[in-house]
């Protein structure tokens, strides 16, 4: 069972051994069992975590010109240096392939991050592009722990270094203070005129219905960001702002031209107005997200 689906639910676990075996354990056992598991199938959390630098190197070896960094801080014991030992901090790869590929795609890059479960938490971070005929390409991955500024400004100034130093590239994000941070650095090359960034329009409808409670009014804002007559736009942003004040002011805060299309002067966006293409890629690495760091990296090859 783990084997097939990593990411099988605990409750189901349960559900099996009653029906096949007829003992009902407890959620913990199950949980338990699922660790075990997960371990002699895929191996261990510790071991691999050790292994990581020479899988990172073999990488380089049978994948000519692809690129990572691994970043390693120092382990103290009692508030000692500890020479023999580095504690893992964060991990960025990229193929060559990816980055040759996405020569050819359209100028825009989604982002997102997924949380990682198991013995050890994180987030994978990942860069999606897409090509002409709306193929999807994953181009750079990530793992760290918390989706901090420092972390975001790492992950997207070595995207700059080694996946793509394209001018007026669109990036596709939601509204996360680290990415807004990193973006109005224009030292890290995300800022206009060598990088435009435009939110996706989901999450903004989340948000907003987050704080008014408003499902119908976060469907009317939907609607809005996909409107393209900016005569339509502007009539329906006006009936949008009628309910409160503080709708009013939630809204014009946000510029147009980063959720709307009517505002996308320049077709930036080439039509997307979410970040569904990593979605999509989130739900394939779904498995991924349960297992111990080289077995879960070898799924994203």
């Amino acid at each position: 069972m783990i084997r097939e689906e990593p990411s099988v639910k605990i409750r189901l676990i349960q559900e099996k051994i009653a029906t096949n075996l007829g003992f009902h354990i407890s959620y913990r056992k199950a949980w338990k069992a699922k660790q075990k598991a997960i371990v002699k199938v895929f191996g261990n959390w510790e071991e691999l975590y050790a292994f990581l630098p020479r899988w990172l190197d073999y990488m380089l070896r049978f994948s000519p010109g692809s690129s990572y960094k691994l970043d390693l801080r120092d382990h103290f014991i009692d508030g000692c240096l500890d020479q023999a030992y580095k504690v893992f901090k964060r991990v960025f790869w990229t193929f060559k392939q990816c980055c040759d590929a996405f020569n050819y795609c359209k100028p825009i890059i989604q982002i997102n991050g997924t949380h990682l479960y198991g013995k050890y938490r994180g987030t994978l971070m990942f860069v999606t592009a897409v090509d002409g005929n709306n193929y999807i390409l994953p181009i750079a991955f990530a793992i760290i722990f918390g989706e901090n500024i420092d972390n975001w400004s790492w992950f997207l100034a070595l995207i700059r270094i080694h996946v793509t130093q394209k001018h007026r590239i669109c990036l596709i994000s939601d509204r996360h203070p680290g990415i807004l941070s990193v973006v109005n650095n224009v030292d890290l090359g995300w800022a206009p005129p060598q990088a435009y960034h435009v939110y996706c329009l989901r999450h903004v409808g989340s948000n907003f219905n987050h704080k008014f409670k408003n499902v119908m009014l976060k469907k009317q804002l939907k609607k809005l960001g996909y409107t393209t007559s900016r005569m339509d736009f502007d009539a329906g942003l006006d009936k949008f702002k009628e309910p409160s004040p503080q709708i009013a002011a939630w809204i014009d805060r946000i510029q147009k031209e980063k959720w709307s299309i009517a505002y996308d002067e320049h077709g930036r966006r080439f039509g997307h107005m979410t970040t569904n293409l990593s979605e999509c890629v989130e739900k394939v690495l779904k498995g991924a997200r349960n297992l111990p760091i080289i077995s879960g990296a070898d799924r994203l090859r």
